[in-house]
């Protein structure tokens, strides 16, 4: 069962907002843009994941996703 389910990153939103309001020539705008790439592809990743997960046994398991564990 899925309990917490899977959000656009609010770094992604935030980049997607800091390209918006960037002019086109902005030194860093280049760098903005790999990093929308990256984030982009790391939350496609994990939404081909959810997917997969859907065909496990609700009972037997408990699926949180966007939880980062510290040690």
């Amino acid at each position: 069962m899925i309990d917490k389910d899977l959000t656009v990153p609010i770094k992604l939103q935030a980049d997607y907002a800091l390209d918006e309001r960037l002019a086109e020539d902005y030194p860093k705008k280049g760098a903005i843009l790999e990093d929308i790439a990256k984030r982009e592809a790391g939350y496609n990743g994990e939404k081909n994941l959810r997917y997969h997960l859907n065909f496990l046994p609700k009972e037997d398991f408990r699926i949180l996703f966007d939880l980062q564990l510290k040690f």
